[in-house]
């Protein structure tokens, strides 16, 4: 019975590292992904602090009063590369973020899935301590306590009895 039972454990044992394996490899994957699509969105970000400043700088040229017409379609050519180059940054970051959402549903579509493996697992076999089980086993870890408790009864029990004689 006991070689029964420790194979039906190690059975729910091994489920459960397998469920904890496949889950592990999907984890990892979606870390990893997470961790390339921050690095991304850092560089995209500083690629789109730069070309705000550039954008700005362009656009405060192209309108101040003091500078000379002639310089105008210069400026305003560089204005239009620093936006072009602000309007990739940002998509860099929007995708880089889109990325990092994709990596977080497969990590939790991968928990959900070990999850469910790891309860299916659970339930299976004659493991499962029922009710009385739990109780047998709590006195069982109490027992010197309940003897304690026991001899104290019984004295007090005795005492009573002596009691009762001397009282008619």
């Amino acid at each position: 019975e006991v070689a029964r039972r420790i194979g039906m454990a190690e059975e729910r044992y091994r489920g459960v590292g397998d469920a904890m394996i496949a889950y592990a490899a999907k984890l990892q994957a979606a870390q990893a992904e997470s961790a390339a699509a921050l690095s991304d969105a850092e560089a995209a970000e500083g690629s789109q602090s730069t070309a705000n400043y550039w954008v700005r700088y362009y656009e405060d040229k192209i309108a101040d009063p003091a500078t000379p017409p002639a310089n105008l379609p210069h400026l305003r050519s560089q204005l239009s590369t620093w936006e072009t180059k602000q309007s990739a940054a940002q998509g860099g970051v929007s995708s880089a973020i889109a990325r990092v959402a994709t990596a977080v549903t497969n990590r939790d579509s991968a928990a959900e899935v070990a999850i469910a493996d790891v309860r299916l697992v659970e339930n299976s076999g004659d493991l499962n301590d029922g009710f009385w089980d739990d109780v047998s086993q709590w006195v069982a870890e109490h027992k010197d306590v309940l003897d304690i408790i026991g001899n104290i009864l019984s004295g007090l029990a005795a005492i009573a009895v002596f009691v009762a004689l001397l009282v008619p």
